[in-house]
């Protein structure tokens, strides 16, 4: 049986409250993992509340942003959430965007090393018995290669399939030369699902929120090279159906689980479905979310 997750919603669309509400039903409806997100609120917070309103269900991150935490406070809240959790924890860490700079006031500097240390203190500050699995979030080599050989797992976000076999190989190269056992590391894509019968409103509605992805500062590279536009704009109508359905799951249910396998027969082993509706009604998003994806409506590979 595949793994699939859930992005959970949070602030300004949902409260915590609509979030482990929302945790729970992906539970009921056989998902294997939910994850929280800083851009959403506070992520190990959220994770927290869910792994204590779930049973079964992989309680992560995806992602907690390293800048906004030290090593040591982020260390022993994902332990404790493992423990209250019993082991369910995903701790994904990860740079965020460059709007930490330009809104937060956060200085983000020297992604790669920040991240390599970062792991080495917060592994240091816990004994080896309550280390929970650390994923990092990576979009370049560099990134992917460094989670191939320390993490157990990476998330990926916003990878066209071209960019995501790349993205794997650098990941698979780490664990070469860390001598690891290849696949130690387990491969997560993050990415919107718009599911909905009229694939044109879909389409549509992934255009504007690609474009406000690009004004936010996420996912300039590849939604920039290719609609061939620069700085920090996005035009939706510069937006193809090609790279919409590159990035996203779109369209009517059977058409959203063939993306879906496809995605497995690539690499992926995790996906982490962000569901989105038109009008941002992330109620209709995830309603339609849950009932397409309900298992076991989806196959592919094991974790």
């Amino acid at each position: 049986m595949p793994q699939l997750g859930l992005e959970l919603p949070g602030p300004p669309f949902a409260s915590m409250r609509s979030a482990v509400e929302a945790a729970q039903m992906a539970e009921a409806a056989g998902f294997d993992a939910v994850f929280a997100s800083d851009d959403m609120g506070d992520a190990l917070a959220c994770a927290g509340a869910v792994s204590l309103a779930t049973q079964r269900i992989k309680v992560g991150t995806s992602i907690a942003v390293i800048y906004l935490r030290h090593p040591k406070v982020t260390g022993a809240a994902a332990s404790a959430i493992n423990d209250l959790s019993g082991g369910r924890m995903i701790l994904g860490l990860g740079v965020g965007g460059r709007r930490l700079d330009d809104v937060w006031a956060i200085p983000w500097r020297r992604p790669l090393s920040a991240v390599r240390d970062y792991v080495a203190r917060l592994t240091a500050s816990l004994p080896g018995d309550r280390v929970p699995a650390v994923y990092l979030a990576a979009r370049g080599p560099r990134m992917a290669k460094l989670a191939g050989s320390l993490a157990d797992g990476v998330i990926f976000h916003l990878l066209s399939p071209d960019r995501l076999r790349y993205a794997i190989e650098a990941v698979r190269e780490g664990e070469e030369e860390a001598s690891r056992s290849p696949g130690s590391v387990t491969i997560a894509l993050a990415l919107n699902a718009l599911v909905g019968d009229d694939l044109a409103a879909g389409r549509n509605a992934a255009r504007n929120l690609f474009s406000f992805y690009v004004q936010m500062g996420y996912a300039r590279d590849i939604i920039q090279s290719e609609t061939g536009l620069a700085g920090g704009m996005a035009l939706p109508e510069a937006i193809t159906d090609d790279l919409v359905d590159d990035l996203a799951l779109v369209g009517p249910p059977a058409r959203c689980r063939r993306q879906l396998q496809e995605l497995y027969d690539l690499g992926v082993e995790l996906p982490i479905l962000s569901p989105v509706a038109p009008g941002w009604e992330w109620q209709a998003g995830l309603r339609m979310v849950l009932e397409t994806f309900r298992r076991p409506a989806v196959s592919g590979p094991g974790l």
